[in-house]
């Protein structure tokens, strides 16, 4: 059973026997955020951690579930909110792969079962809009419209 606290995040593995969250529990205060991978019918206590973020109070860590991967969404809320997108192939003994770190904007991932990432975002827009993130090795992922953004004007 887990303490008194908050699921900040849930997937099931592509098993259907086990699944991954995240628990921020209430007290005390952890300053450290997890992901766990969690086997049906087992301890809690036996979770193995997969992905973890240091930062206090300030930050926030999610899950971003797909069908052949996880998304780890990290923000913190310092002076100026940033935001980092990791990705981590189920089952793989790898570490999670950042795709974006300390980006200033705002950013919510969809992970496609063909293996897509799409995401609403308002990088180098007015207004969101929907993208297609491509990652490139070594370089920064490219956002390539999907749904423009668009300034609506009244007709009067």
């Amino acid at each position: 059973m887990f303490p008194r606290g908050y699921l900040r995040g849930f997937a099931f593995a592509p098993d259907s026997r086990s699944f991954y969250y995240v628990h921020e529990a209430i007290a005390p205060k952890p300053q450290r955020r997890a992901v766990y991978h969690h086997v049906l019918g087992t301890r809690f206590d036996d979770d193995r951690q997969i992905f973890s973020a240091d930062g206090g109070d300030k930050l926030r860590l999610s899950i971003v579930p797909g069908k052949g991967q996880l998304g780890f969404l990290v923000y913190r809320f310092l002076d100026k909110p940033c935001t980092d997108f990791y990705l981590w192939p189920f089952s793989s003994g790898t570490a999670p792969e950042p795709l974006i770190e300390n980006a200033g904007y705002s950013f919510g991932p969809l992970l496609m079962k063909d293996g897509r990432i799409l995401a609403i975002t308002d990088r180098d827009a007015p207004n969101s809009r929907i993208v297609e993130l491509c990652p490139r090795e070594g370089l920064e992922p490219e956002f390539v419209d999907v749904i423009l953004s668009t300034t609506f004007q009244s007709r009067t």
